[in-house]
């Protein structure tokens, strides 16, 4: 099969004079139907997901914060964080490599789901 995944992204944004509108559909294929799925607490120190085993390739990963109050950082396993999550926001985007996460304080909860690639 072909096109099984289908992301759609809509940001718009209106303040003054600034108006950015903007979106894009995507359709991908993957070679097969397997997925990672969890909601975890983490702490301050870098961990990584622990995925089913049939997921060895990571793909396309959403992540959410599920926390009102505190941040999670997504990073690398030589700890250079370069997304934040602030509480409640998402990012979608595809893995290379599973990415480590921490929180900056407290133990935030993080939803992942990711596709074999």
């Amino acid at each position: 099969m072909a096109n099984e995944i289908t992301i759609t992204a809509k940001i718009k944004c209106t303040n003054g004079e600034l108006i950015v509108p903007e979106s894009g559909v995507v359709r991908l294929s993957i070679d097969q139907a397997t997925q990672g799925y969890f909601a975890d607490v983490i702490g301050t120190t870098t961990t990584f997901a622990d995925l089913p085993a049939s997921v060895t390739a990571p793909g396309m990963t959403y992540f959410k914060n599920l926390d009102a109050t505190n941040d999670i950082y997504l990073g690398t396993a030589d700890s250079q964080f370069s997304v934040k999550l602030k509480p409640g926001e998402v990012a979608l985007f595809r893995c290379h490599e599973l990415l480590g996460h921490k929180a900056s304080a407290g133990t935030p909860s993080l939803q992942l789901i990711c596709l074999e690639n």
